[in-house]
């Protein structure tokens, strides 16, 4: 697929020396569909200078707020060549079948592992190739474009010239390498002028010593030293001087000199017939023909040279739309371009929020009513969301969408998984930043829950008592007491009621909870007194309905050895209470439910009433007496 849409060459052919392979050539549709653990690294570092940039547009003014964005634009790009650099670490590193694993395991997928790799790495190149080139047409405050094109491409481009130099300087006699001249006129048509002047020195006819005024390499030497820089282009006598300068090239290129001489000097001289023949790239010819023959174009300009250097090249690659709609000056257009072409949205977020920060992109509505950089800002926000570990970052962005950006959060984050309470702590802590309020309980509540089916109690209540959720406090209690009937024991309503001080009274169930445990506490103590109180607590806690009916037969069996104490320790009204507890239970259809709560059976409930009535009789004759 990368080969069908690689920038085209102009097919043509001169018998020259054999020309170089095509520079690092804008290369075809490449995708983030995975989160390798560098990216994670690229994304986390890509938030601190989105805050950084938010901040900036808040506290700096006009003319230092567009030297700091651009000084932030080289961040990110510096982020990218970064990620480049771990990722071609790594994969150098052999670590490759110690990561296979976990990789696939993560995002199931079948592709091997060193093509994800390969393919992040070319993801990465692109990206920073296509965000300098941003930042030469809509960052850059010089309408002078020509030396800011010549260092994009030398800085993007411009490595396998300086491999090859580093090379030949080596080789005894570099002339004879097949790639010597070419790699001259490849140095020239990039603007390396010191390199290609380096490589003429290289050659075994170069003699500095020489006295013959008509030396071919000693000219055109001495013509490549003087050639005005483009960095001057700025100074309003430019194109008189490079005029001048190429007027004394044009002079020797009919001399009888070394071909491949004359092709140098008539690259000097800006013919275009031998430049398009020794150009690989669009982009290479548009900059060769201005450095040569339009030095001092401005930015507005520029689309025509683009326009007749796209023309040699037939079927331009999605990311030659992007640079041309940069070129036209459409910001717009080159957002919508790179959210097809770079799918995972960390390139179209980044940079549609750098050119509105500095207004090159002014407020746009799309139809659906979202703010166009809000959308985007939306869309790659939810990308973070769906990996486990990104969540975090992801609300930094959301954090500055004004319209939407906290309904998306509030879903996002409720839609989280609670695997521990550190991650649980850390969602509630960025609902408070962002004042999500109803989220906070959702969180709150959902936490209790998954406490609560693991049966730990104390921590369900807890998180429940936060969400302040009634409702589900009550189901928490009933299941406490559930699990007493179940175990008797009160080790985690301890910790919990001590925990909760005085919330607890939030809930009725909790009441009578902490109410049962206090009965629990005198029985344990066990004198006179203390289980007077007991017996007193319970019969209380029956008669103002705080106990649950489905407890009752709990208390009534707890005060079953009061029924035959002496003296008498529940008097007539008590004892008539608890008969007409008693016969609720009989009569009531969970009547079958109940008994198996306290693992009862008909023989034992027929115990419990001849007891409570000798205690009936005893308490009438105490009350007679």
């Amino acid at each position: 697929m990368e080969e069908d849409h690689q920038p085209q060459s102009n097919g043509h052919s001169n018998g020259k020396p054999k020309k170089p392979s095509p520079p690092e050539t804008i290369a075809s549709i490449f995708r983030w569909e995975t989160f390798l653990p560098q990216t994670k690294t690229l994304m986390s570092e890509a938030e601190y200078f989105f805050s950084q940039i938010q901040k900036l547009r808040r506290e700096a003014p006009g003319q230092r707020l567009q030297e700091d964005l651009i000084e932030l634009s080289r961040h990110y790009r510096a982020i990218l060549t970064n990620q480049c650099l771990q990722l071609q670490e790594f994969v150098q590193s052999g670590q490759l079948d110690k990561e296979k694993a976990m990789i696939q395991g993560s995002f199931k997928t079948e592709a091997p592992l060193l093509d994800l790799y390969n393919e992040e790495m070319r993801t990465c190149q692109l990206a920073g190739v296509v965000w300098h080139f941003a930042e030469v047409f809509f960052l850059s405050g010089s309408e002078m474009i020509a030396p800011l094109l010549v260092d994009w491409l030398n800085i993007n481009f411009g490595v396998r010239n300086l491999q090859l130099f580093d090379q030949m300087q080596q080789e005894e006699i570099p002339e004879d390498n097949e790639e010597y001249w070419s790699l001259v006129y490849s140095c020239l048509l990039q603007g390396q002028i010191s390199h290609a002047r380096g490589l003429i020195q290289l050659h075994s006819a170069y003699n500095p010593d020489s006295i013959n005024p008509n030396d071919p390499f000693l000219i055109v030497d001495e013509l490549l030293e003087t050639m005005p820089p483009i960095e001057d282009c700025i100074y309003d006598n430019y194109q008189i001087a490079l005029a001048q300068w190429q007027e004394r090239c044009n002079g020797l290129v009919n001399l009888s000199i070394p071909a491949e001489l004359g092709t140098v000097l008539r690259i000097l001289v800006g013919d275009m017939e031998i430049i398009k023949e020794q150009t690989q790239t669009w982009y290479e010819l548009m900059i060769a023909t201005i450095i040569y023959s339009q030095p001092t174009v401005q930015k507005t300009d520029v689309r025509e040279i683009a326009a007749a250097s796209i023309e040699e090249y037939p079927e331009p690659t999605p990311v030659d739309s992007i640079l041309l709609a940069m070129i036209d000056g459409d910001p717009i257009l080159t957002i919508r371009l790179a959210c097809q072409f770079f799918e995972n949205w960390w390139f179209a977020a980044h940079l549609v929020d750098l050119l509105y920060q500095a207004q090159v992109l002014e407020p746009f509505v799309l139809p659906s009513g979202v703010d166009f950089r809000e959308a985007i800002l939306l869309e790659y926000a939810s990308v973070l969301f769906s990996h486990e570990s990104m969540w975090n970052v992801a609300a930094s962005y959301l954090g500055n969408c004004r319209k939407f950006g906290k309904v998306y959060l509030e879903r996002l984050v409720e839609k989280q998984r609670l695997e521990n309470d550190t991650k649980t702590l850390k969602l509630l802590n960025l609902c408070n930043v962002h004042n999500l309020t109803e989220t906070n309980q959702y969180v709150c509540k959902i936490a209790g829950m998954n406490k609560l089916k693991k049966r730990r109690f104390a921590a369900a209540v807890m998180w429940l008592m936060k969400a302040k959720d009634i409702r589900t406090v009550s189901i928490a209690a009933d299941k406490i007491l559930q699990h007493y009937s179940e175990t008797g024991t009160l080790e985690q309503i301890d910790v919990m009621i001590e925990t909760l001080g005085p919330d607890f009274i939030f809930s009725p169930k909790l009441t009578f909870v902490d109410k049962y445990r206090q009965i629990q506490s005198l029985w344990k103590v066990g004198d006179y007194e203390s289980v007077k109180s007991a017996a007193k607590l319970t019969i209380q806690l029956m008669s103002t309905n705080v106990a649950p009916k489905q407890f009752w037969l709990t208390l009534i069996y707890d005060l079953f050895p009061l029924f035959e104490a002496v003296p008498v320790m529940l008097d007539v009204a008590d004892v008539t209470l608890v008969m007409h507890c008693m016969e609720e239970i009989a009569l009531s259809h969970r009547r079958d439910e109940y008994l198996k709560m306290k693992n009862l059976k008909e023989e034992d409930i027929q115990i419990l009433r001849m007891a409570i009535s000798r205690n009936m009789a005893r308490a009438i004759v105490v009350n007679s007496a």
